[in-house]
């Protein structure tokens, strides 16, 4: 039986890492296709305003806590999550799983040949690894009919067991929700700037500021044109004291 919470309408796996990586094995061993989201902070107050958002994060069969402020809410509600799970950490022990154990793993996003960076990366780091990419859409919100034929195709043809696609909060989880059916995969997953760090492209924190819970703090100094996005860490933390008054 799964153990989830529910923050704010969004429902969220209480999972450990291990635990994640475990049922997504499970899932690539099982018949059928598997979505799994890694929602946080951002994710959750678009989710109050965009309500297909919301019910593809329910409906996915695997929702991990990808932002240390979701793991600080739940225990601040008194309904604690086990730990934050990376998005890119995941996507990374996954790949050592499947080069170990043949999993096919294809990339889908990125810009400036940063899939093809992050694939040869990956390819150095795993040996053995079964991977490939493409960079799909120049504009994936602009996506023709062609251009839709031509990804679908291409994935199709490397049939792989895990799909990790980088086309960016919200807009990845609803292109991959809409063309699932279509697809010759087992578990999909966003993955968002994971492509980015993976190729060197962006530098990550230190492992002591992630372990602090300071990683976002890192990313704003390195990016500081984030402090737009923060916009929507002070509208969750205003949820979660509503909600803790109520």
């Amino acid at each position: 039986m799964r153990e989830r919470i529910n923050l704010f309408g969004v429902r969220i796996d209480s999972v450990s890492f291990s635990e994640a990586v475990v049922r997504i094995e499970r899932m690539i061993r099982e018949k059928g296709k598997h979505l799994v989201v890694t929602p946080y902070s951002e994710s959750i107050v678009k989710a109050q305003e965009d309500f297909e958002f919301k019910t593809i994060l329910n409906g996915a069969s695997l929702a991990v806590p990808d932002g240390i402020s979701l793991v600080w809410a739940s225990r601040f509600l008194e309904q604690p999550l086990k730990e934050r799970i990376a998005g890119v950490d995941l996507m990374v022990a996954l790949c050592g799983r499947a080069a170990k154990k043949g999993y096919r793993v294809f990339l889908l996003g990125g810009r400036d040949d940063v899939a093809k960076r992050a694939l040869e990366c990956l390819r150095q780091r795993l040996l053995g690894l079964k991977v490939g990419y493409f960079e799909g859409s120049p504009d994936v919100k602009k996506e023709t009919d062609k251009q839709l034929r031509q990804t679908i195709a291409k994935i199709n043809k490397f049939s792989p067991d895990l799909l990790f696609v980088a086309y960016g909060p919200v807009v990845q989880e609803k292109w991959l929700a809409k063309n699932l059916p279509k697809l010759n995969v087992k578990v999909a997953m966003g993955v968002g700037g994971a492509f980015d760090y993976l190729s060197g492209r962006i530098p990550r924190a230190p492992k002591f500021l992630r372990k602090l819970g300071l990683e976002w703090l890192f990313r704003l100094l390195v990016q500081p044109w984030r402090i737009k996005r923060q916009i929507a860490l002070w509208k969750f933390v205003l949820l979660v004291l509503k909600e803790k008054l109520r």
